[in-house]
């Protein structure tokens, strides 16, 4: 049995203001989440289940994509994934997510959300863009074969898409 995982990096946001947390998508962030929700449309990439940051910037990029084509996807906002380092992201993906979904997408924030991409990795096997960092609006695909998220270990993650703003 194969597990897949999609992290995501939440679009591009403006800096403005002291609130972080309600920062919203800029112009160009909604463009390219509607792009990239086209896309994964197009190519079949749909998760069953979404664990999404609670920012205001987070489930906007989320909300796009799914009304972009990739249709509703059942989801929650987990407080403790926001801004979270990859540690807490990989906690909530492997003792958070119900073993029936076979996908999940992560959407949350750098550096913890790139972090987590490269953490779970095959070293050996990893595209160049991965090293790369993770700009805003960044998509990695993984599978992991495992018939439970638990089992799913560090740099054991086939890459099998990387979706880039700009480039999709």
């Amino acid at each position: 049995m194969t597990k897949t995982v999609y992290i995501l990096r939440h679009a591009q946001s403006p800096m403005m203001g002291n609130d972080d947390f309600e920062r919203p998508l800029s112009d160009k962030g909604f463009a390219d989440m509607k792009a990239l929700g086209s896309k994964m449309a197009a190519d079949g990439l749909a998760p069953d289940y979404c664990h999404c940051s609670p920012a205001k910037r987070t489930r906007q990029t989320w909300r796009t994509i799914t009304q972009s084509g990739v249709g509703e996807v059942q989801t929650d906002f987990p407080e403790n994934q926001y801004n979270a380092p990859a540690g807490t992201l990989y906690e909530t993906l492997t003792q958070k997510t119900d073993d029936r979904f076979s996908s999940v997408a992560m959407v949350a924030h750098n550096p913890g959300i790139y972090n987590l991409a490269v953490f779970l990795a095959d070293k050996e096997k990893m595209p160049p863009e991965l090293s790369m960092g993770y700009q805003a609006g960044t998509l990695t695909v993984l599978e992991f074969d495992v018939e439970r998220w638990a089992e799913i270990m560090p740099e054991s993650g086939t890459v099998t898409t990387i979706l880039i703003p700009d480039q999709y």
